[in-house]
């Protein structure tokens, strides 16, 4: 561990860091850091290895109960969580920020934002520190307080009840925007951490199910998950990372979601089937099961398969500082026996139509939580070592459970037998309905015992003790709940999602229309070659900020031209005699010399909005734009056209990327607007905002919301109708 007596400074200046073996220029510089732990063992790195060491250390003095271990490197841990805050959280709002952190975050540039990840490793730190400090009757009020500080924060900034979703980070410079989708690390790393209650935590993970893009390998149809849908598709961003997907599935056993679980763990059996090399697997999957180049084991796929194996499939968690140990089995029902054996613990499970057996062997101290699926509805009885005993009921999905706790050692057994009632389901649990309509949900047997439907998309219409009825709003989306049934001696968290339904009228382009061009030499400010050319240093975070080049451009990029290659050719728009005409016949005014873009961005060195006066009237408006963005700024708004009318009322158009808006320099991935290549791997963008024809147009401004992003005006038409 790093301690310095000097001040502790960390900023930004755009220099080269030739300590350092990486691109230079996106890093920041630190100077006397105190509790700061080094990447490496040799030497200091930039990477932020110490919230991953911290999690680890931690873990094995709770498995282990090593208070002896854990009065030595108190007051490391201490200081190394008062630099976590210092540094990472320097405007003490209770956030932290992700930098370098996981091994996934290579391609990640927050730019001082606070964030989901990074504020749940430093939420559990801080809740295990204290923990540990009251084992040790040492100090450990201030790890307490810092926890629920990190937590309250969470809740209130990044966590949005109404929609059930976690938030990836919230900006802290520019319009502090909201990046609402969060890639898997984030999702699972809030369970893994304790941060929300199961039923939160399944309406976080359905993030996943609905808007992170997977694949079904194609012998064992295991499912297995992008890590996130950021574009453009390319290392750390967004790919199929078997660490990922086990630690996501971990989650989905955390919680009770069986089936999601054991679909990721069968893909992830059938990629070491596949695997080249034997009981282990290279850390980048393909579409079809099978390594994709990657390295052996690079992000410690073993590891998160040991833990999804444990912690997972076999529920196993040992808490030594509270004299606890909690076992769990998920394991598929259609298996009827299968073992585990660990140096401290062996299971035996054996399942014989409505009995099951689960025999545990150990010597750990403290009291045994031990929790069974139920099957069926009814329990007719349960034995711990041949007699009858107590069993508390405990909610879950999928299968209720049972818990029996016991403080025995040695060989303790349990027989659980069961009825044959069927579990409740809800009859409809998904349903599509328009506007205005009304939804019932119904339980085939059973009580209602309680319900989480907070959208605001409906509004509670009635219950009875079987039914749940709501009516849609206006607003179109899915909206997804949890009904808690009971029957006999089961309590089942049973999903429903309602989907209401877009009636939305669509304006269409009338055909036609005449293209006036509209004259922009008096708006614009800079040549389109020198964009990139210049310094681009404020507005940017106090302390880190990482990933954006001197140059304004995304630090982890791969476009046309390579990594990090660029190339900006306007050279076919100044030979075309004034106007550039696409290949399906629209063209453009654009200057021979001189500038020829009007440039808006949050960086300084742009004004952040341009309005541009217009007169008559028109069916739309037509502009050709290139945009410079990157992944980290993936379904958020980007920039924004907003078309103003002489009686003060307004159109406007979101610019989101990859949906209607992309970076120039990339593959082309929008496809809202169409886009065409004016040279060899620069691409613009032709974006049609439609007009009202029976209102006099009074001016269009182009506006950038996002932080790092730059929008780029070439040309504009106004349609006329003929």
């Amino acid at each position: 561990m790093l301690f310095s007596d000097g001040p502790e400074k960390i900023w930004y200046d755009g220099a080269d860091r030739p300590d350092l073996d990486h691109v230079g220029t996106q890093y920041h510089h630190m100077e006397n850091p105190t509790g700061r732990i080094p990447a490496l063992l040799h030497r200091d790195d930039i990477y932020d290895m110490q919230e991953v060491a911290v999690d680890m250390t931690l873990f094995y003095l709770e498995a282990t109960g090593d208070l002896e271990t854990g009065k030595a490197i108190y007051e490391c841990l201490e200081a190394q969580l008062d630099h976590q805050e210092r540094v990472y959280d320097p405007d003490g709002d209770g956030l932290y920020q992700s930098f370098l952190n996981t091994w996934i975050s290579d391609g990640h540039c927050y730019n001082g934002a606070g964030c989901a990840q990074a504020s749940s490793y430093n939420y559990f730190a801080n809740l295990r520190a204290a923990s540990l400090g009251k084992a040790l009757g040492l100090p450990w009020e201030k790890f307490q307080k810092r926890a629920e500080k990190i937590r309250k924060a969470v809740r209130e900034k990044l966590y949005l009840d109404d929609e059930g979703l976690l938030a990836e980070h919230v900006d802290t410079i520019g319009n502090k925007l909201l990046h609402k989708s969060p890639e898997l690390s984030t999702l699972y790393l809030a369970c893994d951490c304790e941060l929300f209650d199961d039923v939160e935590m399944h309406r976080i993970l359905t993030f996943a199910e609905n808007n992170i893009d997977s694949v079904i390998f194609p012998d064992r149809k295991g499912r297995f998950y992008y890590s996130a849908n950021w574009k453009p598709k390319k290392y750390s961003t967004c790919g199929l990372f078997p660490a990922e997907n086990a630690c996501l599935a971990l989650a989905y056993y955390r919680i009770g979601e069986t089936k999601k679980a054991f679909e990721i763990l069968t893909a992830l059996i059938e990629g070491y089937e596949k695997s080249n090399y034997p009981g282990a697997l290279s850390h980048v999957m393909s579409a079809m099961g099978a390594p994709d180049g990657g390295d052996i084991d690079f992000t410690d796929v073993s590891g998160c398969m040991v833990r999804l194996l444990c912690e997972g499939l076999w529920g196993i968690s040992i808490r030594q500082l509270e004299n606890q140990v909690r076992i769990a089995p998920h394991l598929p029902e259609e298996w009827k026996n299968a073992s585990l054996s660990l140096a401290d613990l062996k299971l035996e499970y054996i399942k014989t139509g409505n009995c099951t057996k689960l025999i545990v062997f150990t010597d750990l101290p403290g009291t045994k939580r031990i929790d069974l699926p139920l099957y069926h509805a009814g329990v007719e009885q349960i034995l711990l070592n041949g007699r009858e005993c107590d069993f508390e009921r405990a909610a879950s999905f999928d299968n209720p459970r049972v818990r029996i706790t016991t403080e025995a050692t040695g060989r303790i057994e349990i027989q659980l037998y069961e009825n044959d009632t069927p579990l409740p389901e809800i009859l409809n649990a998904s349903q599509n309905i328009l506007p205005g309509s009304k939804a019932v949900f119904k339980l085939s047997s059973g009580t209602i015992r309680d319900f989480v439907m907070p959208d605001k998309k409906l509004s509670f219409a009635g219950a009875t003790s079987a039914t749940l009825s709501f009516t849609a709003g206006n607003q179109p989306g899915k909206a997804c709940g949890v009904v808690l049934a009971e029957l006999e001696d089961s309590l089942l968290y049973l999903p429903v999602s309602l989907t209401v339904e877009a009636v939305e009228a669509v304006r269409t382009l009338p055909a036609g229309g005449k293209a006036e061009s509209i004259d922009l030499s008096a708006q614009f400010n800079c040549e389109f070659t020198k964009i990139h050319e210049q310094s681009f240093m404020s507005p940017r975070p106090a302390g880190y900020s990482i990933g954006m080049q001197k140059n304004g451009r995304y630090a982890w990029e791969w476009n046309h031209f390579g990594h990090n290659g660029f190339v900006a050719d306007d050279s076919a728009l100044r030979s075309c005699g004034g106007i550039y005409t696409l290949s399906d016949g629209k063209s453009f005014r654009t200057p021979a010399a001189g500038s020829n873009a009007v440039c808006v961005s949050i960086w300084d060195n742009f004004p952040t909005e341009v309005t541009i006066p217009l007169s008559g009237k028109g069916t739309a408006l037509e502009l050709f734009l290139c945009g410079s963005t990157n992944a980290m700024q993936s379904f958020v708004e980007n920039g924004r056209i907003i078309l103003t009318y002489t009686d003060g009322t307004t159109e406007a158009l979101s610019l989101v990327h990859p949906v209607n808006f992309d970076d120039f320099l990339v593959p082309a991935l929008q496809k809202e607007f169409d886009y065409f290549y004016f040279s060899l791997g620069n691409h613009g963008i032709v974006c049609t905002l439609p007009a009202d024809k029976e209102k006099e147009l009074a001016s269009f401004t182009v506006r950038a919301v996002a932080n790092e992003v730059i929008i780029s005006l070439l040309g504009a038409n106004i349609i006329r109708e003929k």
